[in-house]
């Protein structure tokens, strides 16, 4: 009887040990796990110092865009930073850039899927792009561009960097139909002295909506227009080429404003707008 219990233990204390050590590796798989899938695509900028501009691209990715197109777009903006044109503005800015990207959709649907990095050369702007083309989509949801104005500004208190030029890229197919009045958005971002530059994918129609309702007028915005998703990836690599090219300096009888681009096909450029009369349709 004794050597029977004695077996018994001892093959209870086999199993209690299996158990223990199986659960102890499935704990060491599931850290391990959730630290790669914590850890940043490119590392957030530290020290970052006195940088030629800070950007943050605001990506509409609401319901009117489907799979195809979001694809089109987010290809489009890792194109651009893998441009050679835009690597050589660049790296001829002064302490290089600050870049974050946003994706936005609905009243409370914004989320920052590629961090701050610092761009100064073309390994980091290639590490930018990679990063860009990796992310998620988040939302499909209705199109709140106001709401992604609120939630874009004070991000750039985040960024860890200093400048004097803070630009806020937004892209959008529709107008507003959901949450922060986006003309309200705005002026309050231009009362901190933030350029909103805009990115009109559709027809002349939403190209005057995003010129009198989301640019600014002073510090002086201006808009792009892709007439659709095919023509989107040199359109936004224009854009990222004017707000990268360093602004003239002011003569002694005035100042220059923003021009648009060159040489995008299904491009147009528009400088700034005049006063915000436009309606918040439904897209």
């Amino acid at each position: 009887m004794s050597v029977k219990r004695n077996s018994a233990a001892a093959f209870r204390l086999g199993v209690t040990r299996r158990g223990l050590i199986l659960l102890l590796f499935s704990a060491l798989v599931v850290f391990a796990m959730s630290s790669v899938v914590a850890q940043p695509i490119v590392q957030p900028i530290a020290n970052c110092g006195d940088v030629g501009l800070e950007l943050i691209l605001l990506v509409d990715v609401s319901d009117s865009i489907d799979a195809a197109e979001f694809n089109l777009q987010r290809t489009g903006y890792r194109n651009a930073f893998q441009d050679l044109t835009v690597k050589n503005r660049i790296i001829n800015t002064p302490g290089g850039i600050a870049v974050t990207l946003v994706y936005w959709s609905g009243a409370t649907q914004q989320r920052q899927v590629v961090p701050w990095a610092k761009l100064i050369d073309s390994a980091t702007s290639d590490a930018f792009a990679n990063a860009i083309f990796n992310t998620i989509r988040p939302f499909n949801a209705r199109t709140a561009p106001g709401s992604a104005i609120n939630f874009a500004v004070p991000r750039f208190a985040e960024s860890g960097c200093t400048s004097k030029s803070q630009v806020i890229d937004l892209s959008t197919d529709g107008t507003q139909n959901a949450g922060d009045d986006v003309q309200t958005a705005r002026n309050i971002a231009q009362g901190k002295g933030i350029t909103i530059n805009g990115l009109a994918i559709g027809d002349n129609d939403l190209l005057l909506y995003v010129q009198q309702n989301i640019i600014t007028t002073n510090p002086e915005g201006f808009a792009l227009q892709a007439s659709d998703f095919t023509t989107f990836s040199n359109t936004v690599r224009d854009k990222i080429v004017i707000e990268t090219t360093p602004k003239p300096t002011p003569g002694p009888t005035g100042s220059t404003g923003a021009t648009g681009s060159t040489g995008a096909t299904g491009s147009t450029g528009a400088t700034g707008s005049t006063g915000a009369t436009g309606s918040t349709g439904a897209t």
